[in-house]
């Protein structure tokens, strides 16, 4: 997962949203809130396996570490 690239466009301060797309040319887009503590919920939006993948876990990882350094644009 060293190619990946993570899109993100702040639409508030509440509010993100992007897409990751992966070495193997696959494309996950994603939104996210925030919640009361201040901390980012992410939502992936393509479906996955449920059990035997860490996959889902290692995606919202990397784009909660891009998320965290985005600044909204003014």
């Amino acid at each position: 997962m060293a190619d990946d690239t993570v899109s993100v466009v702040l639409i508030d301060e509440e509010r993100a949203k992007g897409a990751i797309t992966l070495e193997d040319g696959k494309r996950y887009p994603w939104t996210a809130v925030r919640n009361k503590r201040g901390g980012w919920i992410i939502v992936l939006h393509n479906s996955f396996p449920k059990r035997g993948t860490t996959l889902p876990r290692l995606i919202k990882k990397k784009i909660l570490r891009r998320l965290c350094g985005a600044r909204l644009a003014a």
